[in-house]
């Protein structure tokens, strides 16, 4: 591209010596006007102002010219070939960049008009995936893709939506997946020998693009966290595999008496499918426990975000255990929930509180205003959201073994910030796997009076000594910690402090800062030889 123009009219030493002046027009001026810089000057102007050519080399590079277009113009490329640019997997949606989508178009114009036999459509899916790619012609009108990887979720998606595979009509296909490091074979197939592996672990997708899945896949990426409300309570779970090798979950509701008849918790699973409870699927008070909670099976192993959303959370309960010991058959809701709840990352609707369970039974003892027990036990737990208790720290009073014995590694910054209503937090992290604890953990937490056990069976790192700082209610704090680590309490009412730390020989001492002159004081210098604690009054 690029037309002679009036910018090389210095090239022409005299313009009447120009074999043909009309196809040469636009690169001088008459020889008459040369010599006159004013008129060379208004030429060069006006074609700097006039000359197109830069905007058609521009529209040519990125409208028409596949290599360079971008953006819109790709769109339209995409469309002649039935290539969309965005592309729907069962992680989510992938909006492929230029790049990657310029390279997708290119292979599906490559694949229309390539030949179908097996060498070509090998090239084929060497170019898509790599090397480990092989076509098995299987003699039935049926041909096998074999690779030697797993693929992604997004390299599945692409070749069962974008049909990229240049096959006869009417011939079928399938894919094999194989591990050759995980798959038993015999001398010289290069897999492995007896004792090293199993049986073709394999992953077939057939011609109705039907996923059989991976008897043990590799764990899906987190999914993206979805905005929610306060109508709305979301947490992520990773589907765990049953005696069946069903992928279960569960959600353990339980609605109260009174609650409205036009009630429905609206459950989006993450994967496609919906349920809903309404009135009817609540047990009266006192019947069996989980025919009130709803339960679900995943095709495939994995992490999943659930949704549930209701009108009203005030008349509604989760189920919670006071002990470890659940029964799968009388109580799977609650069990596949201590089992596969991964992480808390967005606010806690406003329940009305918690119901106590007992071996399949429900029972009548049920907390208003509680979150006891509720995370007890839960053996995945990795994370919680700093906003979590958004909707319910004015309102919530009891926090009793919150989560206790549960797999939660650490406290985001704040957490308890809202919590202006916690009266009891006794156990609350009781032998959870949090190893550090910040200052000010609970400094908002002006009415918290007993954390007996609170801290107790920490493996701690680390313990801010202002970890305590701004509870001034306190006033038992007996089997607080398992570990020493020096204190500050502006609590002045502190009158049980039994056991509150241990204590392994005379050189073991911890430093406790207390208001002068309080009750906190004199209780704890009572005990300040008997656990070798060093009392300072500020």
């Amino acid at each position: 591209m690029g037309a002679p123009t009036w910018k090389n009219m210095d090239e022409v030493a005299d313009f009447r010596e120009l074999y043909d002046v009309g196809s040469l027009a636009s690169i001088a001026i008459q020889s008459q006007y040369a010599a006159s810089p004013t008129m060379v000057k208004l030429a060069g102007s006006f074609q700097d102002t006039m000359d197109a050519s830069s905007d058609l080399d521009t529209i040519y590079n990125c409208l028409f010219w596949l290599p360079t277009c971008t953006g819109v113009a790709l769109d339209y490329w995409g469309d002649i070939v039935a290539i969309k640019r965005q592309l729907n997997t069962s992680s989510g949606q992938i909006v492929w960049d230029d790049e990657t989508y310029r390279f997708l178009i290119l292979y599906k114009a490559v694949a229309n008009i390539s030949a179908s036999d097996a060498a070509s459509i090998n090239d084929l899916l060497t170019r898509l995936f790599g090397e480990g790619v092989f076509i098995y012609d299987k003699q039935n009108m049926t041909i096998r893709i074999i690779t030697l990887f797993y693929a992604d979720d997004q390299q599945k998606a692409i070749l069962t939506n974008y049909g990229l595979l240049a096959r006869g009509g009417g011939v079928g296909w399938e894919w094999l997946q194989v591990r050759p490091e995980e798959t038993f074979g015999f001398t010289h197939s290069e897999l492995q020998p007896f004792n090293q592996g199993v049986f073709l672990p394999y992953d077939i997708i057939n011609e109705d693009y039907v996923f059989i899945p991976d008897p043990d896949p590799d764990p899906d990426p987190d999914p993206e966290p979805i905005p929610v409300g306060p109508d709305t309570w979301a947490f992520k779970v990773e589907a765990a595999v049953n005696d069946e090798s069903n992928f279960i979950v569960g959600v353990p509701f339980f609605a109260n008496d009174s609650i409205n008849a036009n009630l429905k918790l609206n459950i989006d699973w993450g994967d496609g499918q919906t349920q809903t409870l309404t009135r009817a699927d609540f047990p009266a008070n006192g019947e069996a426990y989980d025919t009130s909670a709803a339960t679900h099976v995943y095709v495939k192993g994995g992490k999943y975000i659930i949704q549930i959303q209701a009108d009203n959370w005030e008349d509604t309960y989760i189920d919670m255990r006071t002990t470890s010991t659940l029964d799968v058959e009388k109580e799977p809701a609650l069990y596949w929930f201590k089992n596969t709840l991964v992480s808390l990352y967005s606010p806690i609707p406003k329940f009305a509180g918690v119901r106590q369970t007992t071996n399949g039974t429900a029972s009548t003892s049920k907390r208003d205003n509680a979150f006891n027990y509720l995370f007890a036990f839960t053996t995945k737990l990795e994370s919680i959201s700093a906003d979590f208790l958004k909707y319910t720290g004015g309102s919530v009073s009891l926090y009793e073994y919150l989560f206790y014995n549960s797999s939660l590694p650490e406290l985001p910054d704040g957490i308890f910030d809202l919590c202006t209503n916690m009266g009891r937090a006794s156990g609350m992290l009781y032998n959870s796997k949090i190893t550090a604890l910040p200052a000010n953990l609970f400094a908002q937490c002006k009415e918290l009076s007993y954390c007996t056990f609170m801290l107790y069976g920490l493996d701690l790192t680390s313990c801010h000594v202002d970890v305590l700082k701004g509870a001034d209610d306190l006033r038992d704090i007996s089997y607080l910690l398992s570990s020493r680590h020096d204190l500050r309490l502006t609590a002045a009412n502190i009158s049980n402090a039994s056991n509150v730390m241990p204590y392994k020989s005379a050189e073991d001492n911890v430093t406790i800062y207390v208001p002068a002159g309080s009750t906190t004081a004199t209780t704890l210098n009572k005990l300040a030889s008997t656990y070798k604690l060093t009392i300072i009054e500020e």
